[in-house]
């Protein structure tokens, strides 16, 4: 299950210097959960639909915030 080691790993991610291949390793390592060198299917569909749920969870506040604003 995706939790909220991923949103750590994420946030580094956006902040991190270094080359593309340094953060593309990291990507490689984020998909890579139990560390085979290869991804699986189970793998990459969790990262997708993590990444779907915390899109949803953000437009959510968003909307919900805009609707609070005088």
């Amino acid at each position: 299950m995706v939790g909220s080691d991923w949103r750590a790993v994420i946030g580094w991610y956006d902040a991190a210097a270094g080359s593309c291949e340094d953060k593309l390793q990291l990507l490689f390592m984020m998909y890579d959960r139990d560390r085979s060198g290869s991804l699986s299917r189970t793998e990459v569909s969790e990262m997708i639909r993590f990444v779907y749920n915390q899109t949803i969870h953000c437009t959510r506040l968003l909307i919900c915030t805009r609707r609070h604003r005088p």
